[in-house]
C-alpha cells in the first residue's frame, strides 16, 4: 500500500537522522514513495503529500545535518496525522515529542532516538 511505503520511508530518515547519518537518510526513497502515494491520493491526503514532498525537496538541498532536521519538523507534522490515518498493518508506531526541538516525530520501538539533535542528545524527549 502507497501509504505504508510512505511511513516507513519516514522512518527510515528519521532513524538515520537519530544516528547522525546524513549519507544514508534515503530522502530519494521518501519522495518516491510520496510520489507514488499522491498519485492515488484524493483530496486533503493529496493536498498533505503534496506538502510534504515540497518540504523532503528542500531537506535534500539542505546541505548539512542542522539543516535536514529543521525541515523534518514540518514533514513530522504532517506525517504524525497522516500515518495515524493510514499506518495500519502489523507496524507498531509511536509518536515521540522534544521539548528542546519544539517538536515531534514517530518511531518504532521503545527507547527515544531523537532526529532532531542525535548523538548530541538522543535520548531528549519522551512518548506522547
Amino acid at each position: 500500500e502507497p501509504a505504508g511505503a510512505v511511513v516507513g520511508a519516514y522512518l527510515a530518515v528519521t532513524a538515520a537522522l537519530a544516528k547522525d547519518d546524513i549519507a544514508s537518510a534515503p530522502l530519494a526513497s521518501l519522495d518516491a514513495s510520496l510520489a507514488a502515494a499522491q498519485a492515488t491520493a484524493d483530496g486533503a491526503d493529496k493536498a498533505t503529500l503534496a506538502a510534504m514532498r515540497t518540504d523532503v525537496a528542500s531537506a535534500v538541498l539542505a546541505p548539512d545535518l542542522a539543516g535536514r532536521r529543521e525541515i523534518l519538523k514540518k514533514v513530522s507534522a504532517a506525517m504524525i496525522p497522516f500515518a495515524r490515518k493510514h499506518a495500519g498493518g502489523t507496524r507498531t508506531l509511536t509518536e515521540a515529542w522534544c521539548p528542546m526541538a519544539n517538536a515531534g516525530w514517530l518511531q518504532e520501538g521503545g527507547t527515544i532516538a531523537n532526529p532532531y539533535y542525535g548523538s548530541d542528545m538522543l535520548t531528549c524527549g519522551s512518548f506522547k
